[in-house]
């Protein structure tokens, strides 16, 4: 069946239970505020899903599809149990410093599922909004504004692209952040270990910014790091406070107009400690001669072609 309504007025939900079997929700704006009780069967919103204030609302089994809007808003909390999914195909909006928990520790784990149409943004506020569940990306993450925060598991990036411009990561989970395929790009820091066989760009795709990651940075032989250099000063910063594990490429990409000389070099990667070596280290017109030292790699222009 089909929940739907129109006009000025507004649907509120408490408490109680709402199931469906193929259900779907096409409600517009601010018209449905889902405030606490219980969602459960098949659930598929289309329209605008407001969740908030003032308690939890909670997920038992549920396979809920977003392709609509979801704002999450408030001080309510989402508590998913019995192997709940979230399959987000749309907009999930966050709004709030609460938390999506697994709730109780029997039943399989529940999975937040950001698939390629997904998008997930925290915008509008300064603190941490935690995942506490099997988090999987295959869409786009846009962490503007405060920390989000993946723990259990942690977060798996299958595909897409999680970018930093203004906001944080953060992850206790020992696996910490895996980027498998897809891009991590901006400027932020990511308290974390990160594994990456995808593409990194501190600061962004042809930006100078700065990347810190506040644990171990593990490049496979897959993944690729883009360093972005715009003048003798301006330059990508790639800071890892633990250990870096170096394979895979390096590649350095020169903005605008910029050609450095021959003997100058750049520091463009920092680390408490290191291991391995990048398998390619390359950037077009520049031949680039690596020092692996104690603290930071250092790229110096040895020939231009």
């Amino acid at each position: 069946g089909t929940l739907s309504g129109s006009g000025s007025g507004l649907v509120r939900m408490l408490g109680g239970m709402l199931t469906g079997d193929d259900l779907t929700i096409d409600m517009p704006g601010s018209l449905l505020q889902v405030s606490g009780g219980t969602l459960l069967g098949n659930i598929r919103n289309i329209g605008a899903l407001n969740i908030g204030q003032p308690t939890t609302l909670y997920l038992n089994g549920t396979n809920l599809i977003n392709q609509g809007t979801i704002h999450w808003s408030g001080t309510g909390h989402i508590g998913a149990y019995n192997g709940a999914v979230l399959d987000n195909q749309g907009l999930f909006d966050i709004q709030n410093d609460a938390r999506f928990f697994r709730y109780g520790s029997t039943g399989q784990m529940p999975i937040f599922q950001n698939t390629a149409t997904g998008r997930l943004r925290k915008a509008t506020s300064d603190g941490m909004t935690t995942f506490q569940l099997d988090f999987r990306n295959a869409g786009r993450i846009e962490a503007e504004q405060g920390t989000l925060v993946f723990n259990g598991p942690g977060l798996v990036q299958t595909e897409g692209i999680i970018l930093l411009s203004g906001g944080n990561l953060s992850s206790q989970a020992p696996s910490g952040i895996q980027i498998l395929s897809g891009s991590l790009e901006g400027s932020g820091q990511i308290s974390a270990d990160v594994t990456s066989s995808g593409n990194i760009y501190p600061g962004g795709v042809n930006t100078v910014g700065t990347l810190d990651i506040r644990g171990n940075y593990t490049q496979l032989t897959g993944g690729r790091l883009f360093l972005d250099w715009e003048s003798e000063s301006v330059f990508d910063q790639l800071s890892i406070r633990q250990t870096a594990t170096c394979a895979g490429t390096l590649e350095v990409d020169l903005l605008g107009a910029f050609l450095p000389d021959i003997g100058d070099a750049f520091q463009s990667i920092t680390y408490a400690a290191y291991t391995g070596s990048f398998t390619d280290i390359s950037s077009g017109s520049l031949t680039l001669r690596a020092d692996y030292n104690p603290n930071g790699l250092s790229l110096t222009v040895v020939d231009i072609l």
